[in-house]
């Protein structure tokens, strides 16, 4: 019973991998809720390809910023 909750749970803080670029790229646009950057940093501790795109869209973010101050 204890691990159907556990299970249960895993879930209600995990999104997919589609549902998590899309918010990564949300977050660009508007503020996250708690429980959406809760999601969000649960799912890329346990999936490297979405780490990864955080990763890369991060640096990508920075570099525009450094371009529009020069």
């Amino acid at each position: 019973m204890r691990k159907k909750y556990t299970t249960k749970f895993i879930q209600f803080l995990t999104h997919d991998c589609e549902q998590v670029t899309s918010q990564i790229s949300l977050a660009h646009e508007q503020p996250l809720t708690l429980l959406q950057q809760l999601r969000l940093y649960v799912h890329r501790k346990m999936c490297k390809r979405c780490e990864q795109f955080y990763q890369n869209d991060k640096k990508l973010s920075e570099m525009i910023e450094q371009h529009k101050h020069k």
